[in-house]
């Protein structure tokens, strides 16, 4: 039955995204937790990162500042991250180990990517499943404005939810609703459903899995005992939901600033209007021009220069050049546009100085540190948050490994560390504990257990080694 359930990978084929039908909580007979506010929300949040934002015109250009506010924050939340599966204590088997951070280190390797456009959208959700053909587990990414939650428990995490897989074959599109829903035991209940419609819009008739033949091996009904919890971990972004208080849905990083993001395209806009409308021009009256054709009337041309240069105008007057060379505002409307960047960091949760003139940031120590303290807590925020998704991640895994036995059973966790390179200052640090070593308080072991992340009792086995084999360059590298 499970063979089944997860034997084949998600194929790549005419995929359409979007949970967007007309009549998909009639259908499924379900009621989503997600009001209409963030329904919309999360639409216009989507179309601002991908750079289609509602009040985008011929007249208003983008800087695609959203986008960017979300790169900047999934980088610097997955910069310094090392992670990995380690066994609990009295429970090590390097096979399981071996097996189990294979399978989470080729998650690690494609999530700041995706944590970027979660970042946009509010969150998303990792799911793990197990291709039973190589016996490896392999991962979905399954954005918040993709799937449907139906409900959450007391901690905040679902606890029932739709996943939708969909594509168009012959003009038919199938849709395939995936529901896990934590039972009152703890048990997960799985169900699959195929729906068939002539309209990307309406979720159609049902009919059975094995109409489609991707999804012909899959069990509509099957169940996960001893899971502990979704099979699945869910991240969202670690701000409050100021458009739904009672929703345990995430927002968008740059909700807060969605306002000023506009304010900043439109000021952007009037840059560009200001030099395209201050260009350099003669204004001369129609008979300075040259003739085209004297066989045409009233078909004349500019003498030999940048054709921009010369408009034809009843200037009135005897003169026949007037040149048009206003003063521009660039420096005016530049100093507004960098108002409403610092505005846009302040409520992004950025330092000042990342969209905006860093020339114009504070340069005293106190005020640095304040500066830098503010995407630190950001981050901070967002690390414990993708922490916890990835411990559900991780259990998941687990779950996998002991249900299909992929590899030795056993119990395992995940260790991690994120580092602090936004605060820390790594030169300076380093001259303060020498100087505290050459005082006797800390130890050459303390040093390069802090400086290469090892355990203490691997540096002094380390520098044990090195004073035997090399014991003069020991002695000059520390003063001895």
């Amino acid at each position: 039955m499970f063979e089944k359930l997860f034997n084949k990978i998600r194929q790549v084929g005419n995929i359409i995204t979007g949970t967007n039908y007309d009549n998909l909580e009639q259908t499924l007979e379900i009621n989503p937790m997600v009001s209409p506010e963030m329904k919309t929300k999360m639409n216009v949040w989507r179309n601002m990162y991908e750079d289609q934002s509602p009040w985008l015109s011929d007249t208003v250009s983008s800087l695609n500042i959203s986008s960017y506010i979300s790169k900047e924050i999934a980088l610097l939340t997955m910069l310094e991250l090392k992670s990995e599966i380690v066994s609990t204590k009295g429970n090590k088997n390097e096979k399981l180990l071996e097996y189990a951070n294979r399978q989470y280190q080729r998650l690690l390797g494609s999530l700041r990517i995706k944590l970027e456009e979660a970042q946009a959208v509010g969150g998303m959700i990792i799911k793990p499943y197990v291709n039973l053909n190589d016996g490896e587990i392999y991962f979905t990414f399954t954005m918040q404005d993709d799937f449907v939650p139906l409900a959450f428990d007391g901690n905040g995490k679902i606890s029932d939810a739709i996943f939708v897989d969909k594509f168009v074959q012959n003009g038919n599109y199938f849709t395939r609703a995936e529901r896990h829903k934590v039972l009152n035991d703890g048990t997960i209940q799985i169900t699959h459903k195929c729906y068939c419609s002539s309209s990307s819009s309406i979720l159609g008739t049902e009919v059975p899995l094995s109409m489609v033949e991707k999804w012909s091996n899959i069990e509509p009904e099957s169940y996960v005992k001893n899971a502990n919890g979704e099979l699945f971990g869910y991240y969202k972004v670690a701000l409050a939901n100021n458009v739904d208080e009672d929703s345990p849905l995430g927002v968008s990083i740059y909700s807060k600033a969605e306002k000023l993001i506009r304010d900043a395209d439109e000021q952007y806009s009037r840059l560009k209007w200001e030099f395209e409308g201050g260009e350099l021009a003669v204004d001369v009256p129609p008979e300075a021009l040259l003739p085209v054709n004297k066989t045409k009337v009233n078909t004349f041309t500019t003498p030999k220069l940048n054709k921009r240069l010369f408009r034809a105008v009843d200037l009135g007057v005897a003169d026949n050049y007037n040149v048009f060379n206003p003063t521009l505002r660039d420096q005016s409307i530049l100093n507004g546009l960098n108002a409403i960047y610092r505005e846009i960091e302040r409520l992004a949760g950025l330092a000042s100085g990342t969209l905006s003139d860093p020339s114009n940031v504070a340069r005293t120590a106190t005020e640095l540190n304040i500066v830098k303290h503010t995407t630190a807590a950001t981050i901070s925020d967002n690390q414990k948050a993708i922490q916890m998704a990835l411990e559900d991640v991780i259990r998941t895994i687990g779950v996998y490994i002991n249900t299909y036995n992929l590899a030795p059973s056993g119990s395992i966790v995940g260790n991690f560390e994120w580092g602090d390179s936004i605060l820390s200052d790594t030169d300076k640090e380093y001259q303060q504990k020498m100087e505290l070593m050459s005082q006797g308080i800390i130890s050459k072991a303390e040093i390069r257990a802090w400086y290469l992340g090892e355990d203490i009792e691997k540096s002094k086995e380390e520098i044990d080694k090195i004073k035997q084999n090399e014991p003069d360059e020991m002695k000059a590298l520390f003063g001895e």
